[in-house]
């Protein structure tokens, strides 16, 4: 499961791979460069990449990656970052280069509350514990879940797909048909990521608010990421709550 996990975290992203990309560092690790507008799938790719799994690159619709050393390369039939409310989902539909006759797996990956929303009863009690203690730590929880699509019905899937990005009334038509499926996954694993904070930081915000000036912190993250760097930070005082700015209103 483990693996699949990491299998699922090289192929279920934006990124792609820099020029100038390995740098070495003092222990001897190998660092991969990765470029995404979204941090937390650079830090993905980092997680996976030490446990020998290696996203290589991404060109003409198929990714490339080292599995243990050994070259494996998807057909990446459509990535989707879908906004869900204040969260986003990220929707990835791969399957193997090698394999005509395969099915597609696609992923979906989200923070551990929002996916917990698509998830079994049974599976999101699991989930739900998994987050609150992440969250006690100050880790950023995140969770994959997968929908399989047998071969027998690839080729519809791809038809219904190809059908609505070509519809010029409803851009988010494949939006929703990816969300209708997400009622039918099989929860893979969650992994977590935490932002590092410079040591110094949390002294200039203690000598910031021992001179009576009032701290506030502006992100475009979901609440409970902003909650989780706002206390890693020591930005909340006791039970304060912060002000959520949302664009359209604000509490």
């Amino acid at each position: 499961m483990f693996k699949e996990l990491l299998l699922a975290l090289v192929l279920c992203h934006h990124a792609t791979t820099t020029k100038k990309s390995r740098s070495q560092t003092a222990d001897g690790y190998v660092r991969q460069t990765y470029k995404s507008l979204y941090k937390d799938e650079e830090a993905q790719l980092h997680f996976a990449h030490s446990f020998n799994f290696k996203f290589v690159s991404r060109k003409n619709r198929q990714v490339s990656f080292l599995r243990e050393g050994h070259e494996q390369k998807f057909d990446e039939l459509l990535i989707r970052r879908i906004k869900v409310g204040t969260d986003s989902l990220t929707v990835s539909v791969v399957k193997p280069q090698a394999d005509a006759g395969s099915g597609l797996t696609i992923y979906y990956r989200a923070n551990l509350r929002l996916l917990n929303k698509f998830l079994t009863p049974e599976e999101s009690k699991v989930g739900v514990k998994d987050f609150e203690n992440l969250k006690g730590e100050g880790i950023h929880a995140y969770g994959i879940a997968k929908h399989v699509v047998e071969p027998v019905d690839a080729l519809e899937f791809l038809r219904i797909v190809n059908e609505n990005m070509t519809a010029t009334n409803n851009i988010n038509k494949n939006d929703n048909f990816l969300l209708n499926l997400a009622q039918d996954l099989t929860f893979i694993g969650v992994f977590g990521l935490q932002v590092s904070f410079n040591y110094r930081d949390t002294l200039v915000i203690e000598d910031l608010r021992k001179n009576g000036i009032k701290l506030y912190m502006l992100s475009g993250g979901d609440e409970d990421n902003v909650c989780t760097d706002a206390n890693a930070m020591n930005l909340l005082e006791g039970f304060t709550d912060p002000i959520y700015l949302k664009g359209v209103t604000e509490r």
